[in-house]
């Protein structure tokens, strides 16, 4: 498990090792613009990517000033005392943002509903107060994991005009990797995109009628999934919102540090009345 964060040109990585039968939680500076190796440390049976200088690393306790040299030989020199036992909720909450961070990567579902299933799992399954109190807010995350989806994916156009002039094979093929962009072109003076698999236009070539509808219905695009949402629908999207909103609740009641950019919203509560 890892955490890596940019500070004056150097990264730190935040993990767990096991030295001398005494766990650590720590951190590993080391400047990029050095020549390293890769290692590999074992901890619970699993691998953490840690960088190696010189057959030696140097670690920082995240939880106090104690330091450690760790040598190939593995061999370990400790300075300071370092008596404390890991914070087992801080290792759940790496889990969950890394978790995250993996999904938003390998999956194309939209962020907020990535983040959102995620925090009903926590409020549903998890009945840990530190894990509640210590784990940052839902918009916290949202932009944690949008900036993890950002190095790995271009931003969504919100033009055609933004389109590039000859789009990717990932945006022109299906997932069984048939052709899916039919026509590229202009269309009454204006440039112009069709989608469409082959198999679709044999199906529309046999159909008598042919209906068209000009998209959703719905305000709500990025949490429904209908095409034309009905009342049960509504009820689940509700039920959500309840059950995100009673987290942030019982995070102030435990007293949870408050957000820095905090809105004045309605409660669910009285939406669910006004309703």
């Amino acid at each position: 498990l890892f955490n890596t964060t940019n500070f004056n040109n150097q990264h730190e990585l935040i993990t767990n090792n096991n030295y001398s039968s005494s766990d650590w939680q720590i951190s590993i500076p080391f400047n990029t613009n050095n020549e390293s190796m890769l290692a590999s440390c074992y901890t619970n049976n699993h691998d953490i990517n840690s960088y190696n200088c010189e057959n030696c690393e140097y670690w920082i306790c995240v939880k106090c000033q104690a330091k450690a040299t760790s040598y190939s030989d593995l061999s370990v020199t400790v300075r300071d005392e370092h008596t404390h036992l890991p914070d087992k909720t801080d290792k759940e909450i790496l889990e969950i943002r890394q978790n995250l961070k993996r999904k938003a990567i390998d999956e194309s579902v939209p962020i907020d509903r990535i983040v959102e299933e995620a925090f009903h799992v926590i409020n549903n399954q998890f009945r840990s107060n530190d894990l509640l109190i210590n784990i940052p807010s839902i918009h916290t995350i949202k932009n944690t994991v949008r900036k993890q989806r950002r190095k790995t994916r271009p931003p969504l156009p919100r033009s055609i005009e933004q389109l590039p002039f000859l789009l990717s094979d990932v945006y022109c093929k299906t997932t069984q990797g048939e052709r899916f962009l039919l026509y590229v072109g202009p269309l009454g003076g204006v440039r112009s995109l069709v989608f469409s698999a082959y198999n679709d236009m044999i199906y529309l070539s046999q159909q008598e009628n042919w209906y068209s509808d000009e998209g959703r219905h719905s305000r709500l695009k990025k949490h429904v999934n209908a095409l034309h949402p009905n009342i049960y629908v509504a009820i689940d999207l509700l039920r959500k919102e309840q059950s995100l909103a009673s987290i942030a609740r019982l995070r102030d009641y435990m007293g949870a540090p408050i957000p820095k950019r905090r809105k004045n919203k309605v409660t669910t509560d009285e939406c669910l009345i006004k309703l």
